[in-house]
């Protein structure tokens, strides 16, 4: 006889399940999906409880990706509590037969994070250097350290270190990033194949697209920093650095004084202008080195 959900509601919560870490699928307004982040804080066979920078929306469908060896489940928010630190509360229930189990490495997520890039660590660094690492940047990010504690930076840390501390799960990430930087690579060589001022546009045109994508995948952060920029397009800031006074000087974009980039008003209508992609597909192809050609704006 089939467990009722009532009946598995009704079973004690599980708070060592292992699902550390998660990503959490969501659609937005236009469709598109939305990936989040999430910190696993108990669990049951029929939902979990999660720990999140952002809110959800009750009664939401959602998919839900362990980051570790478990399969992923699809479910609905049932509830969902501003915290007023910054961070939220969510309870997840699952679909029939959709809680995480044993079955194998999960699929690969829409969207990717740079697991190096968080850790700020080399693709070649040994696995005493990524724990050394992990433990001192956890110990800056932690909610609990009321100087530098920030939620978000450390679920995405927790996220990475998962990965790369795991061998097995730290090769088959290895072989996408290397996937990825061939991506980029590809990118840049189009850039500079089209040579003198139909390259620069093309510069500018990656940019914007950059940003744009940013800004409506994270509206509370819609900033770059000229490093990210660089690694997302596989090209030298020194190639870029035309590319960005030229923005900067039609007021597209600004500068903050801790030195990241984001878009102003009218760099946000000029990116729609000029074609930009819809904010999954620039994602996809920008900020996660995903297939994506720049075009001319």
């Amino acid at each position: 006889m089939q467990t009722s959900t009532a009946e598995k509601r009704r079973k004690p919560r599980n708070t060592n399940s292992g699902m550390r870490v998660v990503r959490i699928g969501c659609k937005d307004g236009l469709g598109h999906t939305r990936w989040i982040t999430a910190d696993v804080v108990d669990s049951s066979p029929a939902g979990a409880g999660l720990s999140l920078s952002r809110p959800l929306e009750v009664g939401q469908p959602i998919e839900f990706r362990p980051s570790g060896d478990q399969s992923p489940a699809r479910g609905r928010v049932v509830w969902c509590r501003d915290n007023k630190d910054g961070t939220y509360s969510a309870g997840v229930e699952f679909a029939p037969e959709g809680a995480p189990g044993k079955s194998g490495p999960a699929a690969g997520p829409a969207e990717e994070n740079d697991f190096y890039e968080i850790m700020q660590l080399s693709p070649n660094a040994d696995l005493e250097t990524i724990h050394r690492v992990y433990r001192i940047l956890a110990q800056r990010y932690h909610p609990d350290n009321r100087t530098s504690g920030n939620q978000p930076a450390f679920l995405r840390l927790s996220e990475a270190y998962a990965v790369l501390s795991d061998p097995a799960l730290r090769a088959a990430y290895d072989a996408r990033h290397r996937e990825m930087r061939q991506v980029r690579r590809k990118i840049l060589t189009e850039m500079e194949a089209a040579g003198g001022a139909a390259a620069e546009k093309q510069k500018r045109k990656a940019v914007l697209e950059l940003l744009y994508a940013k800004t409506l995948h994270d509206f509370e952060h819609p900033t770059l920093t000229i490093h990210e920029i660089e690694n997302l397009l596989g090209c030298p800031r020194e190639h870029l650095q035309a590319a960005l006074w030229f923005l900067k000087g039609k007021g597209y974009v600004q500068r903050s004084d801790n030195g990241r980039y984001a878009l102003t008003v009218e760099g946000f209508e000029q990116a729609e202008l000029a074609g930009a992609p819809p904010p999954e597909a620039a994602l996809r192809g920008r900020l996660l080195a995903g297939p994506g050609e720049p075009a001319s704006p």
